[in-house]
């Protein structure tokens, strides 16, 4: 079952890759306002971005999103193989380099010297594709494909990376010889003992990642209420816990049963359940739910 959504998961990445890529692509080239070829445009910062958070998979996706719209438009068996390898080598590329060697294997651009080791890996991958539009596109190619990979790769795959990474909290695929433990991970369930022993190793995770106290009171509220309204739901659930500390903190919490979202006002909830999950909502920046196969997965980011 967990193979079964593992590829699932993976599926979507790929399509929803793919997805992106046409409607980012197809129009610019539709309109014909760019005259440096088709394999060069706006677009070149996906395989940055998506390589660096989905890895091989999302990378694939932006290799298929170039074959269709290079099917679509004729551009011709060149372009479309030259701007396929391109994007394999920026978005594996970026994703191999950025793990080699790395510590807490998680992207963050935060530091002076995260952002140097981004814009190396850049700069290298981007030559890279300038060599291989020598080889397949010819040699007027070169400094088109190579420039824009690694400025649009820049000016706009920053932003989007801290977007996705800092405030919304995406986690990133990762190696499979490579593990990016949470900060903190324990179970809850229905006797009040592991709440409090739940709360402790939080606090312990915290003090070490120098989090202030208002920040862990803010966060350890979420996941009290939230387990409060889970538990009162499902009793027989255990209640499994992840966080991870940053500029903003990412909960994830997974619990089995039947499908319930805390975050759903019930209509026999009383004012006291109301107040408190409004409270809820609003120390939250960013909540999600979805449900999968027995399994309730909740994401919040406070």
């Amino acid at each position: 079952m967990e193979r079964s959504k593992d590829q699932k998961m993976r599926m979507l990445m790929i399509a929803g890759s793919c997805l992106v890529y046409v409607i980012l692509d197809l129009p610019v080239q539709l309109t014909g306002y760019l005259h440096f070829g088709p394999y060069v445009g706006m677009k070149n910062f996906l395989p940055v971005v998506l390589g660096l958070l989905g890895g091989p998979f999302c990378t694939l996706g932006t290799c298929l999103g170039s074959i269709c719209t290079g099917l679509i438009m004729k551009n011709g068996a060149a372009a479309i193989m030259a701007e396929v390898l391109c994007n394999l080598v920026v978005g594996l590329g970026l994703w191999i380099l950025w793990h080699w060697r790395s510590e807490s294997h998680r992207v963050h651009l935060k530091t002076g010297k995260q952002y140097l080791r981004f814009l190396l890996c850049l700069f290298f991958v981007s030559l890279c594709c300038g060599l291989i539009s020598l080889i397949v596109a010819g040699r007027e190619a070169v400094l088109p494909v190579s420039l824009t990979y690694f400025f649009v790769g820049t000016l706009i795959g920053i932003p989007f990376l801290i977007l996705f990474t800092s405030l919304l909290c995406v986690e990133p695929v990762v190696p499979k010889r490579y593990s990016a433990a949470p900060d903190a991970a324990f179970q809850i369930d229905a006797n009040p003992e592991s709440i409090g022993a739940g709360m402790e190793l939080l606090e312990d995770a915290a003090m070490q990642h120098r989090i202030t106290m208002k920040r862990i009171f803010e966060i350890e509220n979420c996941i009290e209420e939230t387990s409060i309204r889970i538990l009162k739901e499902l009793p027989q659930t255990n209640i499994a816990v992840a966080v991870r500390f940053g500029d903003t903190m990412s909960v994830r919490i997974h619990y089995r049963g039947k499908q319930y979202d805390p975050f759903y006002k019930g209509k026999e909830e009383d004012e006291l359940d109301q107040i408190s999950l409004n409270l809820l909502k609003h120390r939250a920046l960013w909540v999600s739910y979805w449900y999968d196969r027995g399994e309730n997965k909740v994401h919040i980011v406070v």
